[in-house]
Parts: structure tokens; C-alpha cells; sequence
């Protein structure tokens, strides 16, 4: 089962500015209008959602951008949508295909349909292939496990470690949770026409294998998927850094306003270039520290990225170091 970091715990939230009108909360998420007929669902601080999400109203027909990890977010999601609209979703994008972005893709009636890229279906549908049940059989003994782990352990790292496998856990122990796999598909771009446009773009090893976003040129408005973290350190580890660096320097060339990110708070153009520097400040720091093990801290980083909480810098660290030496063997053979 692919899994990215839902444990992205933001510090400095309730200092962070949010941009568009808070609308209401639910038990997991926060609803803000961004614009006439544009909505984003931000996961709350219980980080129980998995990941964000978004609903746009393109007049005719809604499009819902990502599904959650835990389906019964996702039925808020969902009710939310009609609430907003008054129309069921048409649309369900996939961003990629890790879990905590798809699973709540089954909450979705029969008429709305999931859509994505080839790429993104054909994981998605690898992942379908896996007996479901089995699976709960062993998560339901591990979540015992991580249960206690999260009582009793003292080391920070791996404590975050353990409460974000426990959050996955349960998620994927609840009776509804299943994964339904994309109904349409699409190659390298599509686009959406009705009160605005929506266009989708797919960048190929970035964040993950594929990743989508959703424009809106005319709002000034883009749904970015995991190839964004806001004030959260990003996964990096399941794509390509150097593509993820070249993916977000081509999205800042369009006059893009509001950022809505796969995990962490709406952000400006500022943070997108925050986490070009995060990833280019890592690629430094595992090279200048190649002939050594010694255990980078986070207090290695400029201060700014040092209150960023999650799990994803020590494993970003690990990914990185094993990239760099797999690359030197190259160079060296």
C-alpha cells in the first residue's frame, strides 16, 4: 500500500494567515471559499483526513479534487460538496495514486467518476489487486502494536514514525475503506470549461510516479497535490528532487495567486519557492556531508525550516543519502 506523510504537523499554524474565507470545520477538516465556486478542504490539526482536498463549482458540473485517506472524511467531503453547490460531484482527480489522496474515492455515488492519468490508474489498480482483507487482518494486530508504541516511546523521530503509521492504520481499518480505481483517464493535459476553466497538467516523477494539478488561470488559482507542502517538510523521496525543483520553478511562471497544497495550509508563491530552497538546501547538506554518517539534525537547515514539524525530514535525509551513494557508484563504475 503506497503511503505518504500524514502526520504533517504545522507549528506555526495558528500564526499563518490563511487566504480565503473560513466557511466552517468539520471533525476533519476546514472548509475555505477561495473564490466564487472554489473551496478548499484543509485537513485540521487531528490530521485524521490524510491530506487535503478541494471542490470547484464550474457551474453545470463539480469537479472534487483528491479524496482523503479515511473514508469517513471523505464523507464529509462529499456532503460538503452538495452543501456548497447543491449538485452531487461529477469529477473525483486523483493527484497520484498514494493512499492518503485516493482511498476516499468509494464514498463517491456510482454517477460521479474518478479521473486521472494512465499512469496513476495502472498503480491504483496494482493496489486494488491486494487482498483487502488479509491486509486488515495484519493492520488490526499492528494497530494494537502501534498503540502502545505511541504510549511508551520516548525518541521523538520515532515516535512520529509511530503515530503516523497508527493514523494509517486505523484509516484502513474502518468497514468502508476500500480502493476504487479510476473511471477515466487522460495523458499529459485536459481541461475543464464551464463558469471558469480548469486545466489538468501531469508532471511524471516529481512528487511520486505521476502527479497532477488543477489550474484555474482565470481565478489565479491551483490545486498542486503533493508537489506541495506548506510550512510541512515534503516527501520527496517516492519521485525525483531535481523534477519536483523544475516542476514547481514551471508552475510559478503562470500568474498564480492561491496555492492549494496536498498537506499543510493554503499558501502564496512564497512558499512555493520556500520548498525550492528546502529541497535544494537538502541536496547541499548530503553532499557536503557524503563521507560521513554522522546524523544530520534539522538544525542544519535555515532557520526558517526548522519549525516545520513531520515525519519526512529524517526520511528525506535516509532517501537522499542512498540516491547520492547509488549515484557515486555510477560515476565510479
Amino acid at each position: 500500500m503506497l503511503i505518504c506523510s500524514i502526520n504533517a504537523v504545522d507549528e506555526t499554524r495558528e500564526n499563518k494567515t490563511m487566504i480565503g474565507d473560513k466557511l466552517y470545520g468539520t471533525e476533519y477538516f476546514d472548509l475555505f471559499k477561495l473564490c466564487e465556486g472554489v473551496f478548499a478542504a484543509i485537513e485540521n490539526e487531528k490530521h485524521q483526513a490524510g491530506s487535503n482536498a478541494g471542490i470547484v463549482d464550474l457551474g453545470d458540473f463539480v469537479v472534487v479534487f483528491d479524496s482523503f485517506l479515511d473514508v469517513d472524511a471523505a464523507r464529509d467531503l462529499r456532503l460538503a460538496s452538495i452543501k456548497l453547490t447543491g449538485k452531487e460531484p461529477s469529477f473525483v482527480i486523483n493527484s497520484h495514486s498514494h493512499s492518503d489522496h485516493v482511498i476516499g474515492n468509494s464514498m463517491f455515488s456510482k454517477e460521479t467518476r474518478v479521473l486521472s492519468s494512465y499512469k496513476i490508474k495502472e498503480l491504483l489498480e496494482n493496489e486494488a489487486r491486494k487482498d483487502w482483507t488479509s491486509l486488515r487482518e495484519r493492520y488490526s494486530k499492528r494497530t494494537k502494536e502501534l498503540a502502545e508504541k505511541t504510549r511508551s516511546e520516548k525518541n521523538p523521530r520515532k515516535l512520529l514514525d509511530y503515530e503516523n503509521e497508527l493514523l494509517f492504520a486505523r484509516a484502513l481499518m474502518k468497514p468502508d475503506a476500500t480502493l476504487r480505481t479510476p473511471d477515466i483517464v487522460f495523458s499529459d493535459s485536459m481541461m475543464f470549461s464551464g463558469r471558469a476553466m480548469m486545466r489538468l497538467r501531469v508532471y511524471p516523477q516529481a512528487h511520486s510516479e505521476e502527479d497532477i494539478i488543477a489550474w484555474l488561470p482565470e481565478l489565479r488559482v491551483c490545486f498542486m497535490g503533493d508537489l506541495l507542502f506548506s510550512h510541512t517538510h515534503p516527501w520527496i523521496g517516492s519521485g525525483d528532487p531535481d523534477r519536483l525543483i523544475m516542476a514547481l520553478e514551471e508552475i510559478l511562471k503562470h500568474q498564480i495567486v492561491t496555492f492549494v497544497p496536498g498537506h499543510g495550509n493554503l499558501a502564496t508563491r512564497e512558499d512555493v519557492l520556500d520548498q525550492i530552497l528546502y529541497v535544494k538546501e537538502l541536496e547541499e547538506l548530503i553532499e557536503k556531508n557524503a563521507d560521513s554518517n554522522k546524523e544530520i539534525s534539522i538544525d542544519s537547515l535555515s532557520p526558517i525550516f526548522r519549525n516545520w514539524r513531520t515525519t519526512a525530514f529524517s526520511w528525506n535525509i535516509d532517501f537522499l543519502r542512498r540516491r547520492f551513494k547509488e549515484k557515486d557508484e555510477e560515476v565510479n563504475h
